[in-house]
């Protein structure tokens, strides 16, 4: 599903979710999803990995980790948004199949942060058996700035 409305997904609006790209709603994660088994999302906001250990955290990586996303990346500390890799660019990579999620991460990093952290299995490649080709709506493109 493409959304780009301003509001954020309501709670339980999103069931069966593999694969999730959002933003806003900073650091007050919205239990809108239950995550299929292996799902990939990420979160872009400026701190969602501050509260990595803390178990109370209402943060988008602990949150999403602790309900079942197996591989998440996030922030320690303002990034700014040009860290984050395009997620037209990182989803279609994954969806190839072609390459774990550590490379994934590397080849569409826009740019290298100390703030910004992978939290995967390095070598998780959630679609080497069964590649999915990737169509994404033109809105989407236009948005992320691919072409």
């Amino acid at each position: 599903m493409y959304d780009d409305d301003e509001a954020v997904f309501a709670p339980g609006t999103c069931p069966d979710a593999a694969l999730y790209i959002g933003w806003q709603s900073s650091g007050k994660y919205v239990p809108a999803f239950t995550w299929r088994r292996g799902a990939v999302g990420f979160h872009v906001a400026m701190t969602e990995a501050g509260e990595l250990r803390d178990p109370n955290s209402h943060q988008w990586a602990p949150r999403m980790l602790a309900e079942g996303v197996v591989a998440t990346l996030a922030a320690a500390d303002d990034p700014e948004i040009g860290a984050f890799p395009p997620p037209s660019g990182f989803f279609a990579l994954l969806l190839s199949g072609r390459l774990p999620i550590v490379e994934v991460y590397w080849k569409t990093l826009p740019q290298v942060s100390w703030r910004m952290m992978l939290l995967a299995d390095p070598l998780y490649n959630p679609f080497a058996n069964k590649p999915h080709p990737m169509e994404l709506p033109e809105a989407m493109l236009r948005a992320t700035g691919a072409k």
